[in-house]
């Protein structure tokens, strides 16, 4: 046996063993118990996000049960309308934030998404001319 084949033997021989004391080597991991505070939601946006989720799911309930087309349409459109407005109360949130603390960076994009969010929620967004009916000039 050359001296280059009993190398990689013993390479392949070891690398079982190379790999079964890596994983035993490091722990799995867990997160740290001082990080996962920082983590959970402030207080104010849990609730947003409570009575969000209850209003969205009571909508999309009651959606899945319609027979009737127009009562789906009214829905389809209560349905858009409470995620624009949870998208409004956060942007507002945040806003609100940021002017309290005096961070200056961000607010300019947070209005005009503000700006942008309700123009969706009125139908004024550009471009969003009502559509009228076209006449049969036959």
């Amino acid at each position: 046996m050359s001296a280059r084949s009993a190398l990689f033997v013993l390479l392949l021989a070891a690398m079982p063993v190379t790999a079964s004391t890596a994983d035993q080597a490091s722990p799995p991991h867990t997160p740290d118990p001082e990080i996962r505070p920082a983590l959970a939601l402030p207080e104010a946006v849990a609730h947003m996000r409570a009575q969000y989720l209850e209003k969205l799911g009571a909508l999309q309930l009651e959606f899945a049960n319609a027979t009737n087309p127009e009562l789906a349409a009214k829905l389809q459109t209560q349905i858009r309308l409470a995620k624009l407005g949870f998208e409004e109360e956060f942007l507002s949130y945040q806003l609100a934030r940021a002017e309290a603390t005096g961070l200056l960076k961000g607010q300019s994009e947070l209005k005009a998404s503000l700006e942008a969010v309700r123009a969706l929620m009125h139908g004024t967004e550009p471009g969003a001319a009502p559509v009228e009916p076209q006449e049969d000039n036959r």
